[in-house]
């Protein structure tokens, strides 16, 4: 029985929206905010490796944890769990930044994945084509408009930042509260709830061993975390370098956040015409190009080109690929699976952000975007390699 008449769809957009206005907030200014109380970079530095190691410890156990005590609960748990930690921030007390740290690891390890395969579950049998469909529009849409929140988050940070920066955090936290009071009135349901907490996991690991299309994928998304946190850590200095203006890179956030928003709402519209898997390859590709076109072109305009090009890769390729994984996942251990998949992520993209700075100022800013290049080509041709099996097998 239904505990809240909302259609599922609804109830996803509401919440990717606000997820994204939160996560914006507060990810726009939070480095920002540790200096100014005192921290220096190393010591940032050492707050996130928390939160990596630590999300990367929790994110498959509690997917587990959402398959068998159910989705909704878990849901519950995560924004909770966020909202004390954004709360903890707003102290500035040094334990309790650590304590944030952890606290946030938490909430996103419980909601990571859950959504998902909440969302999945609640629209019906993935392996119906008309399924498929509403499937992956939603989840393109809920991409835009988690971006859409993001965007808006830039101008909502800025004016409650010009007040008291702490006012951000407390922001996040009260966003995050009601996205958990908001998560009570979802319909709940569940994967595999006869099996045992450590069977489910022993499961999902024999699972994906035993399936070779889901173990390359599982592979390929590892290496593609690379050229995406390199991109994260490196497009601010990179237009600094050639030549931007500080003040400008607000704008350009905006910009890049916009396309990718535009670009999430169109691959539900794409893959109408091209299956998931095979656009979410040909993204990888063209992210690979146009990540070369930093080192050869040094100039701004050619940066801001491969940019632009990276966000619509982004964009179209994260709902492809959401929408792949759950063709290739069983509906039993879902969320079990889906929260391993962001543990592969935040152990590859925490091993990077702590090495790739240093790497990238030995090598050159510039210079070091042909890594990321070759990590963007790498995954595209592991993950084809995985489309292939995947066809192979569906041809049997």
């Amino acid at each position: 029985m239904k505990t809240y008449d909302l259609r599922p769809d609804i109830q996803y957009f509401i919440i990717s929206f606000s997820t994204g206005l939160a996560e914006g907030v507060y990810g726009s200014y939070f480095v920002i905010y540790f200096l100014s109380i005192g921290l220096d970079l190393g010591t940032v530095g050492i707050l996130q490796l928390i939160f990596f190691l630590s999300l990367a410890f929790l994110d498959f156990p509690t997917g587990g944890f959402a398959d068998i005590k159910g989705r909704r609960l878990c849901l519950m748990l995560g924004f909770s769990g966020l909202s004390a930690g954004y709360l903890a921030f707003s102290t500035g007390i040094i334990h309790f930044l650590f304590m944030g740290s952890f606290l946030c690891a938490i909430g996103i390890s419980m909601i990571s994945g859950t959504l998902e395969a909440w969302l999945v579950d609640e629209i019906g049998d993935v392996q119906n084509e008309n399924v498929k469909k509403e499937i992956r529009r939603i989840l393109s849409t809920g991409n835009s408009l988690f971006t859409l929140g993001s965007l808006l988050s830039g101008p909502i940070g800025w004016m409650l930042a010009m007040k008291d920066m702490r006012l951000i955090f407390f922001f996040a936290a009260v966003l995050s509260a009601g996205q958990a009071v908001f998560s009570s009135l979802l319909n709940e349901n569940y994967g595999n709830r006869k099996i045992s907490y450590i069977g489910i996991m022993r499961d999902s690991l024999k699972f994906i061993s035993s399936s070779a299309a889901l173990k390359l994928y599982f592979i390929a998304y590892s290496i593609s975390q690379i050229w995406f946190a390199h991109f994260i850590l490196t497009w601010q200095p990179t237009l600094v370098e050639f030549g931007l203006k500080k003040e400008m890179l607000g704008l350009i956030y905006s910009i890049l956040v916009a396309l990718m928003g535009l670009s999430s709402y169109l691959a539900g519209r794409i893959m109408r015409k091209i299956s998931p898997g095979f656009l979410a390859i040909l993204m990888g590709l063209l992210a690979s190009g146009s990540l070369t076109l930093v080192p050869l072109g040094r100039c701004i305009l050619l940066s801001l080109l491969s940019f632009f090009l990276l966000e619509i890769c982004i964009g179209i390729g994260s709902s492809a690929g959401a929408a792949w994984r759950n063709e290739l996942i069983p509906q039993e251990m879902r969320a079990s699976l889906i929260s391993a998949l962001s543990t592969v992520a935040s152990v590859s993209a925490g091993i990077y952000y702590w090495i790739g700075g240093s790497l990238a100022e030995a090598i050159g800013i510039p210079t070091s975007f042909l890594i990321a290049s070759f990590s963007a080509l790498l995954s595209s041709t592991v993950f084809a390699w995985a489309y292939i099996v995947q066809k192979r097998r569906e041809l049997k």
